[in-house]
């Protein structure tokens, strides 16, 4: 039975086992933070089985997790299973063995269908202060963009060795001192200006409209053919943008 379930789903593992390894690789979140989620996790997951919803949100507004924290918990679970796949291998019977890769592997092909937006939502207290916008316009955001608000307090806290909750209170203090209808007053305004994010695109803009005419007019140069130039402005600016776009977006 065990031999069945390891030949059957041994492609499962493998996939999942190197994706935990490139996410661990990538990751700039503490390893205290991580290593407490994971912690966690193996104590939520018995037998390998990951719990519902409901529990899980109870389990991290029990265990107080930071903002942190609570995005690491799709990564953790993951490494969490995989672990405890690995451990079938080292089980004492029989029994245990099936029990451990059969939790492992239902539960990796389940964590798909798990809401994670919505439990970051009701978790985490960061996304608890962003909430109180003093526009409004946060909550009223898509999952997506309301992510990339995240991640940006995420950068900003790193840099200035503070929490996200910390500073994302002091953009909402900000914000709340803006006059009403003034677009100040919509937390993202001072997030924007505080991150690099703004000078990233100002120098993006620059280089997209300034590098492809200047290798098009050294073509032309080089080549002594003067009417190349307007006939390779057009080509090379779409060329340098894909390049140019992954270099200064990197990270975004």
């Amino acid at each position: 039975m065990y031999q069945e379930w390891l030949r059957d789903n041994y492609y499962l593992l493998e996939r999942e086992g190197r994706a935990v390894l490139r996410e661990l690789r990538k990751t700039r979140a503490p390893w205290r933070a991580l290593a407490r989620m994971a912690g966690l996790c193996r104590e939520l997951c018995p037998q390998g089985r990951v719990p519902g919803e409901r529990a899980l949100c109870e389990a991290l507004l029990g265990a107080r997790c930071s903002s942190q924290e609570v995005a690491l918990l799709p990564l953790a679970l993951r490494l969490t299973l995989v672990r405890a796949a690995a451990d079938s291998v080292r089980a004492p019977s029989p029994e245990e063995k099936v029990a451990l890769i059969r939790g492992a592997v239902t539960s990796l092909r389940a964590l798909p269908d798990l809401d994670f937006a919505a439990l970051t939502e009701q978790a985490s207290p960061l996304e608890r202060c962003l909430r109180r916008d003093p526009a409004g316009v946060f909550p009223q955001m898509e999952e997506g963009s309301r992510a990339v608000y995240r991640h940006l307090l995420q950068r900003l806290a790193q840099r200035r060795r503070q929490s996200a909750e910390d500073c994302a209170n002091g953009l909402v203090a900000a914000a709340a001192g803006a006059r009403e209808g003034d677009p100040a007053r919509h937390i993202g305004v001072p997030l924007l200006e505080q991150s690099r994010h703004a000078a990233r695109g100002r120098a993006l803009l620059v280089t997209e409209t300034l590098l492809p005419p200047a290798i098009a007019l050294a073509l032309a140069f080089a080549l002594r053919a003067w009417y190349l130039f307007p006939l390779l402005c057009l080509p090379l600016c779409a060329l340098c943008r894909v390049g140019l776009e992954a270099l200064f977006l990197r990270g975004v």
